[in-house]
This record gives structure tokens, sequence and C-alpha cells, in this order.
């Protein structure tokens, strides 16, 4: 059994894994089987995470079967597989109180705060596990990223056959695209990518635009019929791309931030104030996992089609490495033993 420890940025150890003793009681432990690489990951592989708390055990996308149970919950057993919730907010501040436990002032997630899923087993509080039933490994690995796309739509506060304009069709881009497309909003991803455009059309996106393309603004503006966007959801976390985007937003437009990013967001204030625009921040989810899997389970098979490089645990430094360098089209993917 093993483990990977990022130790420094840029730096990942695969270490040797001792696992001693009985289950406790409010326990599950959990052989991995999936986790999934995303933006957040390579911020602290980079050193460039706000938050990061080095050394540590990343992976927060994380599926794994079920290998031993501390206290029978009767809706899981041995050799089921499960999806992780890995935030753990403190119950008691203002944001907790006020029934954002997302935004909780000391909120604690696997991999980032206290270690995660890569790792060949471990233990995690009973109610942080979701059975996910039939679905495939490789489909279930997408519920956490689809939890930060139904709070991003959530943010978003669009009706059905609305418009929404998606910037970036990364992993949470396609996560945020698939939640509204299922929503009934029509929804437009931008990315300089053209495999990446075509995942994103194939998790329901309407109409698709290459960032790159010299006139993309007025693109853009086509597409919104001369309205504007009711909301344009940020998954890049460029902030001038963010300016671009408050300009796209017609009257009562909101501007949906989800994206890792330490850049300033710069918008005329006339703006804001003459469209009366809601400028939004989205992060992590509020209960989400099982309207998630449910979401999963109607896309499965196009989500798992975005899977497009696979590494093993002991093959971690070179998919953090591979993650960080080579922009892959698809999801990054560590598998179990």
């Amino acid at each position: 059994m093993i483990a990977a420890v990022t130790q420094a940025p840029g730096h990942v150890a695969v270490v040797p894994l001792e696992v001693h003793g009985d289950v406790r009681d409010g326990m599950v432990r959990i052989r991995m089987e999936r986790v999934g690489i995303c933006g957040s990951d390579l911020h602290i592989f980079n050193g460039t995470h706000s938050q990061q708390h080095l050394p540590r055990v990343q992976g927060h996308e994380i599926v794994g079967i079920v290998d031993a149970i501390g206290t029978d919950r009767g809706d899981i057993a041995v050799g089921d597989r499960v999806v992780i919730d890995p935030q753990h907010p403190c119950g008691t501040c203002i944001a907790c109180r006020r029934g954002r436990p997302n935004a909780c002032l000391r909120l604690a997630v696997m991999g980032v705060h206290v270690d995660g899923g890569l790792r060949s087993v471990f233990d995690v509080n009973a109610e942080h596990v979701h059975p996910c039933g039939p679905l495939s490994a490789d489909a279930a690995v997408f519920t956490e990223p689809v939890t930060i796309g139904i709070r991003s739509v959530e943010r978003a506060s669009l009706r059905r056959g609305e418009r929404m304009l998606v910037l970036g069709a990364g992993s949470i881009g396609r996560a945020v695209t698939a939640v509204a497309a299922l929503h009934g909003v029509r929804v437009t991803a931008a990315d300089p990518s053209p495999q990446r455009r075509v995942l994103a059309e194939a998790l329901g996106a309407e109409s698709t635009c290459d960032l790159t393309e010299s006139d993309v603004t007025e693109t853009m503006r086509r597409f919104a019929d001369g309205d504007g966007f009711l909301a344009v959801v940020n998954a890049t976390g460029s902030a001038s791309l963010g300016t671009t985007a408050v300009r796209l937003l017609a009257q009562s437009g909101t501007y949906v931030a989800v994206g890792i990013s330490s850049e300033i967001l710069s918008a005329p204030t006339d703006l804001i104030v003459g469209k009366e625009l809601t400028i939004a921040g989205s992060r992590n989810s509020i209960g989400a996992f099982p309207q998630a899997l449910d979401i999963v389970e109607r896309v499965a098979e196009q989500l798992a089609a975005t899977v497009s490089d696979r590494f093993g645990l002991a093959a971690v430094p070179d998919a953090m490495q591979f993650a960080s360098t080579d922009n892959p089209v698809g999801k990054v993917i560590i598998s179990g033993d």
C-alpha cells in the first residue's frame, strides 16, 4: 500500500502506507479506486493555491470501494462502490449558521486542508460516503465536479430557456454545461480547444466558440440574440475574460466566478449599476451529492468519454507534471492498485 504525498511545490513522493487497527465507530475504510485531477490540485502542486498546507496527500474527486465499516449504516456494505464528499465544515461559523457551509470560515477539504484520496486505503466519516449503485468508476469520478457545476448553476439563477455563457470547457466548465443543459438552460461554451468544445457539445452545449478568435466577443454576442447572456460562468479564473463577460451580460444578468485565480477583476461601476448586475462567487456545494449522482447517471457515457489520460497511483508524480504542462484535452484520472 502506498500514498502520494505532495511534499513541496512541484514535488510528489510516493511513500509506503501502513494501516493499523480496526475501523472506529462512525467511520468507513475506503480502498481507492479512482481520483480525478482538477485545476485546484494543480494549483497546490504548482504552489499557487491560497490555502495549500504541505506536505499533503492530495485528491478530493474520489471513488472507492468500501473495505470495512465501523458502524452499520444500512445503505452501504463491504464491496460497494462509493463516492466521497470531501467537505468538512465547522458548523458554527457565520457561513455555517446562515446555511452556507460551503463557504465555512474553517472549512477542511480532503486533499487541501487534510489528507485526501491519493492513497491505497483511508478512513472517512460515514456521513461523507455516498453509494453510487451501478455507475462505472470512470463515470462516478465526475460526481464531485458535478456538485461544483450544480452550485454554479444555482448561483446563476436562470430559468429554462434562458441563455448562459460558460467560459472554459475543462472539467468544471463541462460540469457546469451538463448541469445547466439538463435544467433547460441554453448554453454557449467558449474554449480555445476544438476537442474540448466537442466534449462540451456532447454534454449539452447548444453552441460553442473559439476563445482565440480575434472577433470572439462579437461571436459570443451573436449567440445571445442581441440581448446579452443572463449569466456568464467563468470557469477559467481569467480576470480579463471576466471583464469581457460583464460587458456581454444582459440587463439584470449574473456573473459567476468559479475558476480559481488571484487576478483582479475590473469592471466599470456604471455598467454594473446600469445593468443592475449580480457579481457572484461559487465555492464547493451544499448537500449536492445525491443530485449530482442522479445527473452523472443520466450522462454517464458522455462523462466517462471525457477521460483522456490514466495513471496508476505509483505514477502520481508523472500525472501531476503531465497535467500541469501538457494541457490535456480531457480528464486526467488516477487508478487504484
